[in-house]
Order: structure tokens, then sequence, then C-alpha cells
């Protein structure tokens, strides 16, 4: 049970991590040159307000993608967490429930539940 819960939470965490990242801005797409826009070296160059507009989403793709790097550490602790809580918690029952076999055998043969 504790193997099966240490996996799944690994399996968990692995696929959020995976698919916590963003995917890589696309370069600003320009018109295929024809055979008439050939001849005008303008229509297939980029003017420069939309290099500027291109260098902008650029910048804020790396900087947010910096921020997940940065914070990526915290998409795995609440799996940890959660796998380790519920570790304990059957190691809590599985402990109680052998106290109270115990007790109840205490019980049945008469003795003192305090002396050790």
């Amino acid at each position: 049970m504790k193997r099966l819960s240490l996996t799944l939470a690994a399996s968990i965490a692995i696929g959020a991590a995976g698919c916590a990242g963003t995917p890589p801005a696309e370069p600003p797409r320009t018109a295929a040159p024809t055979s008439s826009s050939a001849a005008t070296p303008t229509a297939t160059t980029p003017s420069c307000s939309d290099l500027a507009a291109a260098v902008a989403r650029a910048e804020g793709t790396r900087r947010a993608a910096t921020e997940k790097e940065r914070d990526a550490w915290k998409v795995v602790v609440p799996f940890a967490v959660a796998a380790r809580y519920a570790s304990n918690r059957a190691a809590a029952s599985e402990a109680e429930r052998q106290l109270a076999g115990l007790h109840a055998e205490q019980a049945r043969q008469g003795c003192d539940r305090h002396a050790s």
C-alpha cells in the first residue's frame, strides 16, 4: 500500500511538472513571398514596429518562464506532502489496529492494561 501511494504520487507529480510549462512563443509570421511580392523587399521583411512587438513578446515569455522556473518546486511539494500524509495515516491506522488487538488480548487473559 505504501509503495502504491508513493508510486501514484510520483506519477502525478511528474505529470503535473510536465504540464506546468508554457509552450514556446511562436515567432511572428510573415507572408510567404509570391512571384509579385518577391520583387519588393519590404513585403518579406518585418517592419520595425513588428520587430519591436516580437521582442516585447519574447521578453514577456522569457520573464514568465523564469518565474515559473523559480516556482517549479511548488508544483511537486504538495504531492510529496500528500504522499507522506497518506503513508503516515496508514501507519497510524495499522498501529491503532494492532493496539486494539493487543488490548482485546489483554482483556481476554485478564491482564492489567497499565502494567508493563
